[in-house]
């Protein structure tokens, strides 16, 4: 009797054992599978941004040294408006004068400067000469904060289009482009990038 029992026990421990290899080996990978695929799908992502919108600007090397607003503003108005400046490892400054429209939807906007080889930037209204603001790595002023890898200008909301004329200090390979982005979706891009 003994003997039954220890092989029915065999029979049923390998039936048992063949179940969970099936469970373990198909099942349990397919339904991580599905479930993966609905979160992927269903689930809201921690990180809903669309990214900031490109911004056309003018660009030029300071030619001769320490030029003044102006001087930037005359020669910047000859120039067409580009997406980007690669800066050549040059290491004299670049000026940059760009507009923002006035949009409902971006307010409080911010101007993004995401190269990591800028290492000062100052800002001024392009038709008053007012500073908006300015920093480097250690300081800011005025609306200038870093972010990221770079900086960004805090714009006021505007009702009429401004105009912004910017001197951009870098060093090593840079790329000047710039970004218009609503600040609070600037500020949780910050957070994804870090």
């Amino acid at each position: 009797m003994f003997l039954i029992k220890s092989i029915k026990s065999i029979d049923a421990g390998k039936i048992l054992e063949k179940i969970l290899y099936k469970i373990s080996v198909y099942l349990v990978p397919l339904v991580t599978g599905l479930i993966s695929i609905i979160a992927f799908v269903y689930w809201p992502s921690q990180y809903n941004i669309h990214g900031g919108k490109a911004i056309e600007f003018q660009a030029i090397q300071e030619l001769t040294s320490a030029w003044q607003p102006t001087t930037a503003l005359f020669e910047l108005d000859k120039l067409q408006a580009v997406t980007y400046r690669d800066t050549e490892l040059i290491e004299t400054p670049f000026w940059v004068q760009f507009s923002i429209q006035p949009d409902a939807d971006l307010n409080p906007d911010a101007v993004e400067f995401p190269s990591r080889h800028s290492n000062t930037l100052t800002c001024w209204e392009s038709d008053t000469l007012v500073k908006i603001g300015g920093g480097n790595r250690i300081a800011f002023d005025g609306s200038v904060i870093a972010i990221k890898a770079g900086f960004a200008l805090a714009l006021k909301p505007i009702a009429t289009p401004l105009k912004v004329l910017c001197r951009i200090e870098s060093v090593g390979p840079g790329r000047i482009s710039l970004f218009l982005w609503d600040f609070a979706d600037l500020k949780q891009s910050e957070l994804e990038f870090q």
